[in-house]
């Protein structure tokens, strides 16, 4: 095939630049991990933090939905948090203290 000019190279089909299937696997691994550090926190603060981070809720309406302070929201949260990083952690996902 001859290329003439850009309009014809902006025409071409290019394979998409997307994961290899190892990688892939790997993503859907990590992702399963991260589902089971979720459902290894005690039941508050599991409700918690999928209330926050996978519903969207504010603290203050999780505050009020649940009965409880937004303190206990945010200390919830913050182990919440350091639950599931430190489950991976010991599993070789990611590494402590980072982001």
């Amino acid at each position: 095939m001859r290329i003439d000019g850009r309009a014809e190279v902006a025409g071409l089909s290019i394979i998409a630049d997307q994961p290899d299937a190892a990688e892939s696997l790997a993503h859907h691994q990590e992702l399963d991990m991260l589902a089971a550090a979720i459902r290894a926190l005690p039941k508050r603060c599991r409700l918690v933090l999928t209330m926050r981070k996978l519903k969207g809720l504010s603290h203050r309406e999780i505050a009020i939905k649940l009965g409880i302070s937004e303190n206990t929201v945010n200390a919830q949260i913050a182990l919440g948090i350091t639950r599931c990083r430190d489950y991976l952690s010991t599993r070789g996902i990611g590494a402590k203290g980072s982001k």
